[in-house]
């Protein structure tokens, strides 16, 4: 069951120790047993039991006991909304739906794909369906279609922002009845294989082919074909170059998404590095960045544990580093899921980026580019958080990271335009905005 207030939602609703927690839910409790041992035949006195609160003004997830499917909640409902009115607890008309969560699809989803949800409706439903994503209605257009009754949604070429709460909406016993489940489209494998074209030296020395991904997905690397190694989310492959006539001799590896057939089409899932060999002589040379000639620059892959690339330049006869984008992997591992973050999973997702930061702090102190991804965080945080009311800014949770200092240096390096138009830097002053 749920029910919809007239209020606008506060992070601390999502914490059931809170206070704010407490008061409202015992308020709403209290009030429903009280209606619905008066005026719902069938309901089990003292069985109402608030579950959580989540945003869409604010909405109340509750759970009821009864002996009979076939509820009738009018003259119940209108006396819980009357009762809570009283107590200074406004509903949105309409307030009231049976709630339940659903299995619309067991696949994991994938960008671009076609993807089928299927409702369940029950024999004791009436009227047509809708659906809805994040409590907006959905309309057939070239996101989505619907089959002739309504029960399967098609999103027709799925992508990162069509991850969400879909439900399908009908009518039961004299409400609403809400079948909903959280769909979430993985963000889109970033595939890492450095630069994508290389000259090595034919003189039967190996070369060493490096390909990451983001963690969660396994890797292969393929040549003509055959796949000549495999792993999880970074593989080296080592392979001989012959010693002999270098005329013509050009090979194409691939790195792919390993285990994942359905994905071969899509251009995300895979990466090539196109290798020459020759007999000419380079100014700098050695086994991952190939040969090269003074000032060319060549992209390398991140070591372990760092996701991302850094850059070399030939000079004086050797790849000297230019550029570090590398990534802590803890860190670029809470990045990439801020993609399909929800606002009531805020507070777990800070704690444990809380948690990285104090157990990574040396490794941090060391990466420009995981304290910058550190900050995006924060601000995309912050900008997430513009929904609702915040009690506890971000800029307070930034202030108990252990790396809270090492954040501070780049307070003079990075500004970002606030909505207002107005510039703040990156020592994080526009995190103190209360969400409007």
């Amino acid at each position: 069951m749920s029910m919809t207030i007239d209020q606008t939602f506060e992070r601390s609703l999502t914490d059931p120790d809170s206070k704010t927690f407490k008061d409202l839910s015992g308020k709403i409790e209290s009030t429903i047993d009280a209606s619905y041992s008066n005026k719902l035949t069938g309901y089990s006195t003292g069985s109402i039991k608030v579950s959580a609160f989540r945003p869409g003004s604010v909405i109340a997830d509750y759970t009821i006991s009864a002996t009979s499917n076939n509820l009738d909640f009018g003259a119940a409902n209108t006396q819980v909304f009357d009762s809570l009115k009283a107590k200074g607890i406004n509903l949105v008309e309409n307030a009231f739906a049976q709630s339940d969560q659903a299995v619309f699809t067991t696949d994991q989803l994938y960008p671009l794909q076609k993807v089928d949800l299927k409702c369940n409706r029950p024999d004791s439903a009436v009227g047509q369906i809708k659906w809805t994503m994040d409590n907006k209605d959905l309309a057939e257009n070239t996101k989505y279609s619907f089959s002739i009754d309504k029960k399967t949604l098609t999103m027709l070429n799925a992508s990162e922002d069509y991850s969400g709460r879909y439900s399908c909406i009908m009518q039961k016993n004299t409400i609403p009845y809400i079948q909903w489940q959280n769909i979430i489209i993985k963000r889109r494998p970033s595939i890492i294989v450095g630069e994508n074209d290389r000259v090595f030296p034919c003189d039967g020395s190996s070369f060493q082919l490096i390909c990451s991904v983001d963690v969660g997905y396994n890797l292969e690397w393929v040549l003509g074909g055959t796949v000549q190694i495999s792993g999880s989310d970074s593989i080296t492959l080592n392979y001989d170059t012959q010693i002999g006539n270098c005329t013509d001799q050009t090979f194409t590896f691939i790195c792919r998404l390993k285990d994942l057939p359905q994905l071969q089409n899509y251009t995300y899932s895979y990466r090539s590095v196109t290798v020459r060999t020759s007999t000419e002589i380079y100014d700098c040379q050695n086994e991952e960045l190939g040969a090269g000639k003074t000032n060319e620059q060549r992209t390398g892959v991140c070591g372990t544990g760092m996701k991302g690339t850094v850059t070399y330049k030939c000079e004086s006869k050797a790849w000297k580093p230019l550029e570090d984008n590398c990534v802590l992997e803890v860190i670029d591992n809470l990045k990439n899921k801020l993609e399909s973050l929800r606002v009531e999973e805020i507070p777990g997702f800070m704690a444990n980026l809380s948690l990285a930061t104090s157990e990574n702090n040396v490794n941090i102190t060391q990466s420009a580019a995981t304290v910058q991804a550190i900050v995006d965080i924060l601000f995309k945080i912050a900008d997430l958080s513009q929904t609702f009311v915040i009690k506890k800014t971000v800029m307070e949770v930034r202030e108990a990271l252990p790396g809270k200092q090492l954040l501070q240096k780049l307070s003079s390096s990075r500004t970002k335009t606030t909505s207002a138009g107005s510039s703040s830097t990156s020592g994080l002053p526009f995190l103190q905005r209360k969400g409007r």
